[in-house]
């Protein structure tokens, strides 16, 4: 079975490729769905780009899909250089990154909080994301039917972090499910860039109350050129060399 994604090479390495029916490669199950998991720990990461909605009303739908493509690769880049981060999923203009306890050479919460430091460091491009983490015991399972399925990590953890990049205080921010002071302060050590709150509570909707902590970078990266503009013209670079295809109707 030839691996569609860094989840899906996961999945396999675990121990899923024994829930794969050849030859067409359907995963077993004597139902109309597919059905198989791998039950595991670690930690959850979402990443949301703030003030989406509005660029999207000045871009094109291509030029939307441009800047959203390159918030995820620049995310996937972080993410899977060394903190044994997987991307799960692109969600409309949010990424999903799981850290599963097998794959992670730190703790995994230590592993996702040192990838949502590193994002908002390194942000040349001034996406200045929210970010929500949470960590727990979850699910890495097939969704979908016999025709059309994903893999995909499920649970509560999954909701809650979620839950803490919607309710991230604003961009550039991060909202973790912890109330360990320590394990933040031992990455988010350099004070004068970094506004660390207390633990304090936090009731996600429809979900019971928890202890967050809410880190808020102090500099923000400002470029020194015009990223919206570089957007239209790599899209008009795009149209030229015929990588977009415009079948839309003339109106009469």
């Amino acid at each position: 079975m030839k691996a569609k994604n860094h989840l899906l090479k996961y999945f396999v390495k675990q121990g899923g490729k024994k829930f794969v029916r050849f030859p067409d490669g359907a995963f077993y199950n004597p139902s109309s769905f597919p059905f198989a998991a791998i039950e595991t720990s670690g930690a959850v990461l979402f990443a949301d780009l703030p003030g989406y909605s509005k660029l999207s009303e000045k871009f094109t739908p291509v030029e939307c899909t441009y800047f959203v493509n390159h918030f995820f690769a620049w995310f996937e880049g972080e993410a899977l250089k060394k903190f044994g981060g997987l991307i799960d999923k692109f969600i409309g203009d949010e990424v999903m990154i799981i850290f599963p306890h097998t794959e992670c050479k730190f703790p995994p919460l230590e592993s996702a909080i040192l990838t949502a430091k590193a994002m908002l460091e390194n942000d040349p491009y001034a996406f200045s994301p929210k970010i929500g983490i949470a960590s727990g015991i979850f699910a890495i399972s097939i969704v979908g039917t016999t025709e059309t399925y994903d893999i995909t990590a499920i649970g509560h953890t999954v909701n809650l972090a979620a839950r803490c990049a919607e309710k991230a205080k604003k961009s550039n921010s991060v909202r973790i499910a912890t109330e360990d002071l320590n394990v933040i302060k031992k990455t988010f050590n350099d004070y004068i860039y970094w506004d660390i709150s207390s633990p304090i509570e936090f009731k996600p909707k429809n979900m019971k109350k928890v202890k967050v902590i809410d880190i808020e970078r102090k500099t923000i990266w400002i470029p020194n050129f015009n990223y919206e503009q570089k957007v239209k013209d790599n899209v008009r670079l795009a149209r030229k060399s015929g990588v977009i295809i415009n079948n839309l109707e003339e109106s009469s």
